[in-house]
């Protein structure tokens, strides 16, 4: 799979990189705009975004409460994933995004310690790393200890060029540059490519079922003489054009997760492993004189202690 590189949130577009588009309002902001002013927009984007809190800035803390949480909602209700501004605000923003089922939720430019970025994983969030991760040790560490399949990139404001973002992550986590692009640009694709197909086949599927029960309950009416030709041609013509479109967002959907699949290794050998010579992230060098990296045992029933 030739894997592209993503520059997940940029304020710099170069067209060299995939690089969203969003739209949001700024906590910064939330003193001065409306919500109103901005939902059309969250349309014609790719990210809702930045949204958030920041609590070191002198902007009121309802305001940006109120305009945060009418942002997450919209998000929500249109299944756009989330880019988030969080400063000093961590678990405030871990509160608000908690009774939302969203598509993604992306904390842009993360800086905070490997505890904070622990939570937000275990939720099944991503975090970007830009130019400014590499001013704060915490964050670095962080950083090594995040697994490339909740990380993303960023210039952000930064005029420094993305590949040279993806090659010093790369050389903090120990990790080949071209695997971290691949790792990369499959959480890009899982976002944007398969929960997307997830979503049509969803909508397809709960269409096809309404008018599959509307086509045979419009059946037995016409058999009994009870509504005219027209009204069952036309369930009828609704039910066929319903079952084709859910039958092509299945193959759609299937064909998008056998995409993702290519880029997963998965261990030809079954068992259990009970030591471990390796970090994730960590690259091996191949060769005859490879380590050992795990020890597995086959079936923990036949060991003795």
């Amino acid at each position: 799979m030739k894997c592209s590189i993503v520059d997940i949130h940029t304020h710099r577009p170069t067209g060299k990189a995939l690089e969203p588009s969003f739209a949001g309002i700024h906590p910064w902001q939330a003193e001065t705009r409306r919500i109103e002013e901005i939902v059309p927009r969250f349309g014609e984007v790719d990210l809702v975004g930045e949204i958030g809190l920041d609590y070191a800035g002198t902007v009121g803390r309802e305001a940006q409460l109120r305009i945060f949480r009418e942002q997450l909602d919209w998000a929500e209700r249109l299944g756009k994933p989330v880019v988030l501004h969080c400063v000093k605000a961590f678990e405030a923003v871990m509160r608000e995004l908690a009774p939302h089922a969203l598509r993604a939720v992306i904390f842009h430019g993360f800086i905070g310690s490997s505890q904070q970025a622990a939570e937000a994983i275990k939720k099944g969030y991503y975090l970007s790393f830009g130019e400014r991760t590499f001013r704060s040790p915490r964050t670095v560490e962080a950083l090594r200890r995040t697994p490339v399949e909740n990380l993303f990139a960023e210039t952000d404001e930064s005029d420094v060029p993305i590949e040279e973002i993806y090659r010093r992550i790369a050389q903090a986590k120990d990790l080949d540059p071209e695997l971290l692009k691949c790792a990369i640009y499959r959480n890009y694709r899982e976002i944007f490519e398969l929960t997307s197909q997830q979503a049509t086949y969803d909508g397809a599927k709960a269409e096809y079922e309404y008018q599959e029960k509307n086509f045979f309950r419009n059946k037995a009416l016409h058999e009994k003489q009870l509504i005219s030709d027209t009204e069952y041609e036309e369930s009828k013509y609704n039910y066929a054009k319903a079952k084709s479109t859910f039958e092509s967002s299945e193959a759609n959907l299937a064909k998008a997760k056998r995409n993702l699949a290519y880029a997963t290794i998965t261990s030809p050998i079954d068992g259990v492993v009970i030591s471990r010579a390796v970090e994730e992230g960590q690259t091996v060098a191949a060769g005859f004189e490879t380590p050992t990296l795990f020890t597995i045992a086959a079936d923990l029933t036949q060991m003795q202690v």
